[in-house]
């Protein structure tokens, strides 16, 4: 039944995928034999699918146990003979079959069971890739730099393991990544257990792992599966498995263990920054932990101080057996959390245990104190609280050598005596700060004396702000630097010193010497600051608050007996009757201003000056179109906004910022313009004086002396830096001679003769009085560009036209009447000798000259002949006789004229002499 059962095995095919028994192998008998195997010609037979005779032919058995030993591989064949060779059966119908014997002598390529024995055994292949059985690790770890893990595989193989942090970011690692780490061991059975230890991140890095930090473990790996050929053919774990969370560790469902502490086993480094007493009963001291936990500090009296000795804890009471306990505190404790490695935490200490630990009391003032401080980490309360863990957690495993009462490493006595000692010494201070009573103010014009005394020794600063101003503030008192030292006697409280204020401030500018100088008659408000002498082991002096500086505040005005000074910016005519003067005064002022062409007679003294000028007050005013009367109006400064407010009689109308800033009015050390009015026109006025008195009860005026005192307070010498200004020229010229003569003198130009009443210049144009032109416009005469200046009224101009524009090519037509039009402007100029002519109007220009050339009314000459001085061309037409006795000559001329014409004898000897006019009797000469 051989037969049977090989041909009954369903899993049989070539690799082709054809079913065994529905292929066949051919040869070359197949091209002519019944057509019934599909193999008719030699093409038939090479088609690539058909398998050929004495050639390799695969055959696939399939749906095999995986990595099973197959003992018993038969394979059987017949070929495709008819039943009697003669083609009269079917195809294959009589074949001849491979034989089954188990005899020696049958042995042969015949044999089905001689075929089996040479296959042989072949296993079938291992395809499935390994999984872990068992995948653990201690957590938190048994070392502070290693995670150990420990594994077994389903079968034999080798497992690779690496490591990231937990706070990396890093949700997955890829294979190549765990096999670049280079951690890995090997087990040749599924009982066997292996272990890898993980140092690094990778085994080439130099850093170990961190302790007390979290950290995700990928492990993976590759089963030790062969071929047939027992070749190497391992199959991998996928990265979908190594992505997956171990869920158990006895049946792990992937190779990621996750939040796996590696243990802190170090105590914490105290790092000292900084200490010092804030009050007078408190003490700070800014630390930093190299890693995150708690700190405590308790103060100790040094074993030689006097204040609490033998009462309190001291620095003798501290050792390796009480420093834990006793800077914790037994009654007042004093720790602060650290929740981030090298961030600074200020622990605050305002008691002291007494010896006993019954109570605490508060520190004493200007004492100095030694500080211990202790520290431990949160590695316990930090692995036991996180907010995950691994499936090895234990918090058994969080125990270390160095944790005896806390939940941390602690650090050592000796490191406390070292941050003890690296603190030192510290005082607390003295905070109350003296008082100050201020005895009297006194001013004069540029300084102001304070006199004060304090109720401790101290140093005292003073400064004077403009009234109603803000407080000045501590720096802003002390950055003036007007200070006196006062030292208390208990023996003479009432004993005072004084103070006196140079400046107002110390602007920072390149002199460092510089003062801002107080400005005379001015209100000012005075405000003092003191503090207390440098107390023993103090840092800081203590000073007054800002409220008690508010309560020295002290009104005082420096004196005013100065007279106002002037300053001249600035002085021009405006109009032919107004000369403008731009000024400036340094205070509060009134001004007034007058001008006279000759010199003031009435004017002798200061007195003589103010009555004379104010006399003029009718034609004074200010500028910027404000036009308000001298006398009327001020000119303000800043004491000016709060005058009336101590004094209602003094109302100025400026109470505030505001009124001060408008626009209208005027300010002190800014210009301010006057104008005197009333003037005659083109008039030198060499003689103007300007006044100023300010707003003090009892005016201070300028004086004026034109003998001596020269400055910017006397009105003469103001008088001279103005010096002479003339007032403008606003009047048109006008011409006092326009004459042509006509006919003109030549027969192709027009020659203007003119005067003018100023300097100036004219221009003139003309057209032809048949042009249709009834007037010509200004820019059409400046156009023709014909003109000549005079330098005064004496002077006589000409000027000549022989075109209608000098840049026109045809002169002027003889024999042709011509309308001359002229305009002037004159020389005029400002107070600047700057040009500033006045023209005359279109109206004058196209007024006729009149009656009289000497007295002309106007600018136009109408109807002047340019001379004919060319004799005309008579230009032949034609000739004939028109009768026995009549000769027509037909003509023409260039010009109209008067033709003559006498018929002469040509022969002039045919004719008497006389009796008839000849030819040789016409000459050039009568």
């Amino acid at each position: 039944d051989y037969e049977t059962k090989i041909k009954s095995f369903p899993n049989c095919q070539d690799n082709k995928g054809r079913q065994c028994g529905t292929f066949w192998v051919y040869d070359l008998d197949d091209l002519e034999d019944s057509p019934l195997d599909n193999v008719d010609s030699q093409a038939d037979f090479d088609k690539w699918e058909n398998w050929k005779f004495n050639q390799d032919v695969d055959i696939v058995l399939f749906g095999l146990t995986e990595e099973q030993d197959y003992n018993y591989i038969y394979c059987y064949a017949e070929d495709d003979e008819t039943d009697d060779g003669l083609r009269n059966g079917g195809l294959g119908l009589a074949p001849n079959k491979m034989q089954w014997s188990a005899l020696p002598a049958d042995a042969g390529s015949d044999n089905v069971h001689t075929m089996g024995t040479e296959i042989g055994t072949v296993k079938t292949l291992d395809e499935s890739p390994p999984s872990f059985t068992m995948l653990a690790m201690q957590d938190p770890t048994a070392f502070n730099d290693r995670i150990i893990v420990t594994f077994q595989l389903n079968e034999a193989g080798t497992a690779y393991c690496r490591t990231t942090r937990t706070d990396s970011g890093e949700t997955s690692l890829r294979l190549n990544q765990v096999l670049s780490a280079n951690y890995f061991a090997e087990v040749t059975s599924p009982t066997q257990t292996g272990y890898i230890t993980i140092e690094q991140l990778e085994m080439r890095d130099t850093l170990p792992l961190y302790e007390a930090s979290q950290y995700d473990v990928y492990c993976w790996a590759k089963d030790s599966a062969v071929d047939t050929q027992a070749a190497p053919r391992p199959n991998y774990m996928t990265q979908a498995y190594l992505d997956l969370a171990t869920a158990s560790i006895s049946a792990p469902l992937g190779g990621k263990t996750q939040y796996v502490w590696v243990k802190d086993m170090t105590p914490p480094t105290i790092i000292y920054v900084s200490s010092e007493a804030l009050t007078e009963s408190l003490i700070q001291i800014t630390l930093q932990l190299n890693e995150p936990g708690t700190v405590w500090c308790h103060p100790a009296v040094p074993t030689s101080a006097s204040a609490y000795a033998g009462t309190h804890m001291d620095i003798g009471d501290v050792d390796g057996g009480t420093y834990i306990s006793y800077i914790k505190g037994r009654q007042a404790t004093f720790k602060q959390f650290v929740h981030e490695a090298y961030r600074n935490v200020d622990v605050e200490v305002t008691q002291i245990d007494r010896d006993d630990g019954s109570a605490a009391d508060a520190l004493i003032k200007e004492t100095p104190y030694n500080i211990y401080c202790f520290a431990e980490d949160d590695w316990r309360i930090e692995a036991q609280n996180s907010n995950f863990h691994s499936i090895n957690f234990d918090i058994a495993n969080a125990a270390t050598p160095n944790m005896t009462v806390g939940d941390g490493n602690e650090i050592t006595y000796a490191h406390a005596e070292d941050v003890k000692d690296a603190i030192g010494l510290v005082t607390t201070l003295d905070l109350t700060p003296p008082s100050i009573t201020v005895v009297s103010v006194a001013a004069g014009e540029t300084t102001i004396t304070v006199t004060l005394r304090l109720d401790e020794t101290g140093t005292a600063w003073c400064q004077a702000v403009r009234y109603d101003f803000n407080v000045p503030t501590v720096l802003e008192i002390l950055d003036t630097n007007f200070f006196s030292t006062y030292t208390y006697d208990s023996a003479t409280p009432s004993a005072t010193t004084t103070v006196q204020i140079l400046g107002y401030d110390r602007p920072k500018n390149d002199y460092n010497s510089y003062v801002s100088p107080l400005y005379l008659g001015t209100d000012y408000d005075v405000y003092c600051y003191a503090d207390d002498d440098l107390c023993q082991g103090c840092k800081v002096t203590n000073g007054v608050s800002f409220s008690h500086i508010n309560s020295t505040r002290t009104f005082i005005r420096t004196q005013d007996l100065t007279r106002p000074n002037m300053r001249y910016i600035h002085a021009e005519s405006i109009s032919k009757e107004e000369i403008i003067i731009t000024l400036q005064v340094d205070e509060g002022s009134r001004v007034w201003c007058a001008a006279w062409s000759t010199p003031p007679a009435a004017i002798t003294d200061t007195a003589s000056a103010i009555a004379a000028i104010k006399a003029k007050e009718s034609t004074c005013k200010d500028g910027q179109g404000k036009n308000r009367q001298c006398g009327t109006f001020w000119i303000y400064d800043l004491d000016d906004l709060e005058d009336s407010v101590r004094d209602p009689l003094a109302d100025d109308g400026v109470n505030n910022r505001a009124d001060y800033d408008k626009w209208e009015n005027w300010k002190y050390n800014q210009d301010v313009d006057i104008i005197v009015y009333g003037l005659t026109e083109e008039q030198d006025y060499q003689y103007i004086l300007c006044y100023a008195e300010d707003d003090e009860v009892v005016p201070n005026t300028m004086l004026y002396d034109s003998a001596g005192q020269p400055g910017p307070f006397n009105m003469y010498t103001m008088q001279q830096e103005i010096g002479t200004v003339q007032t403008l020229d606003e009047s048109p010229p006008s011409f006092t001679r326009l004459a042509l003569q006509d006919p003109t003198a030549f027969n192709d130009r027009l020659i203007v003769t003119f005067q003018l009443n100023e300097a100036g210049t004219a221009y003139c144009r003309t057209t032809r009085s048949d042009s249709g032109e009834t007037t010509l416009r200004i820019n059409s005469i400046l156009s023709a560009d014909y003109s000549q200046v005079v330098a005064d009224s004496t002077v006589t101009g000409y000027i000549t036209i022989d075109k209608l524009e000098s840049r026109d090519t045809r002169v002027l037509y003889e024999a042709s009447q011509y309308d001359v039009y002229c305009w002037a402007k004159d020389a005029a100029v400002d107070t600047q000798s700057l040009a500033r002519p006045n023209y005359m109007v279109q109206s004058y220009v196209e007024t006729e000259v009149g009656a009289n050339t000497a007295t002309p009314l106007g600018g136009k000459t109408s109807r002047v002949w340019v001379k004919d001085a060319t004799p005309p061309t008579i230009i032949v037409v034609s000739r004939e006789a028109l009768a026995e006795d009549t000769i027509q000559v037909t003509l023409q001329l260039n010009e109209p004229g008067t033709i003559w014409c006498q018929i002469a004898e040509k022969d002039s000897t045919s004719a008497p002499l006389g009796t008839y006019c000849r030819a040789a009797d016409v000459r050039d000469t009568p």
